[in-house]
């Protein structure tokens, strides 16, 4: 199945029509309802209408549905989230529009969300801070970047599919014009097939450096695995460059933050090096773990790997160390 923007838009207002329902039935419930109920209520109304509208194919939705959350996140955050306390879901619009529109729509809906926030907040509080101002245009700059390599990359896909075909055309004409002259011209179907087994060589080459291709992808990923609600783990794999630490340390405390986890396990088993640079990195996530309220458990540290990390002066000083995984989750649990 093709996932086309408006599927995605279909989606995302089922889960925002899904929630808010929630929500306001939460409130019901609990007999706490309150203004931002009947907002509750208002939004469920548009998220439902502008489904209908998206499901029937209107060209627009998306737009709207940006230009929707827009104004909601603008203009329903509430203390202590209006002047004391930093929202995540400022990026909120940001996100929608990398999802469903273009570079544009990005830096609208991030522009126009700050902006109304401001104004309700008096032009004061935390989104008046240039702190806040630097790191929410660092944040839609990366989100515009993104949407920007994304596009390329699609276009690219395109012009190479749009080869493909036009190779597979002309291969299906030249075999045509073969069969229709096998019984006089056999020598130049010979060499039509030997032309066709060099291109048939050069795909297959192309196919093997898309594979090695993901195969690098998939050995800088870090995936962050839940095992408990109060317990994370990182099973790390393969060789680890400052890019791979980067997104190892960025990774684990956003999972740590969005979580409340009280224990992150980090699982080298299948690192192959661990040199000074590795080790400064994981004691940086090590730290910065710590500052969130959260205890980092080293799981998986081969002998070989003891022996360097010792060679180099390496100190995993203040940091728990296990020599199993099984060790190291039965600690988590015990302590989250």
């Amino acid at each position: 199945m093709t996932i086309t923007p408006r599927r995605i838009a279909i989606g995302l207002l089922g889960l925002l029509l899904v929630s808010t329902l929630a929500v306001i039935l939460i409130d019901v419930g609990m007999s706490t309802v309150t203004t931002l109920t009947y907002i509750d209520v208002l939004a469920a109304a548009i998220f439902g209408a502008l489904l209908w509208t998206t499901w029937r194919g209107w060209a627009y939705s998306s737009y709207a549905l940006i230009i929707i959350i827009t104004l909601l996140v603008g203009g329903a955050l509430n203390e202590p989230f209006l002047t004391q306390r930093f929202s995540g879901a400022l990026l909120m619009p940001a996100i929608v529009a990398l999802v469903l529109a273009g570079p544009r729509w990005i830096i609208g809906s991030a522009v126009c969300s700050l902006l109304l926030l401001l104004i309700r907040a008096g032009w004061q509080g935390v989104y008046a801070e240039p702190i806040t101002l630097l790191i929410h245009g660092i944040s839609v700059g990366g989100l515009v970047l993104g949407r920007l390599v994304t596009m390329s990359a699609l276009q690219a896909g395109a012009r190479a599919q749009a080869a493909a075909e036009t190779s597979a055309a002309a291969l299906q004409l030249a075999n045509a014009n073969l069969e229709q002259r096998v019984a006089e011209r056999t020598a130049e179907v010979q060499a039509a097939l030997c032309e066709v087994e060099a291109r048939a060589t050069e795909q297959a080459h192309l196919l093997a450096e898309v594979e090695q291709q993901r195969l690098a992808i998939r050995d800088m990923s870090v995936p962050v695995l839940p095992i408990s609600t109060k317990a994370l783990m990182m099973p790390l794999v393969g060789a680890l460059d400052s890019d791979r630490l980067h997104l190892l340390q960025q990774q684990a405390l956003q999972r740590i933050e969005q979580s409340s986890a009280t224990h992150l396990i980090l699982d080298i088993t299948g690192v192959t090096v661990v040199d000074t640079q590795v080790a400064q990195g994981l004691i940086q996530v090590v730290q910065a773990a710590r500052l969130l309220g959260a205890e980092v458990v080293l799981v998986g540290i081969r002998p070989e790997v003891a022996q360097t990390m010792v060679g180099l002066g390496i100190q995993l000083t203040g940091t728990t160390t296990h020599s199993s995984l099984q060790e190291g989750i039965t600690y988590a649990l015990q302590h989250g």
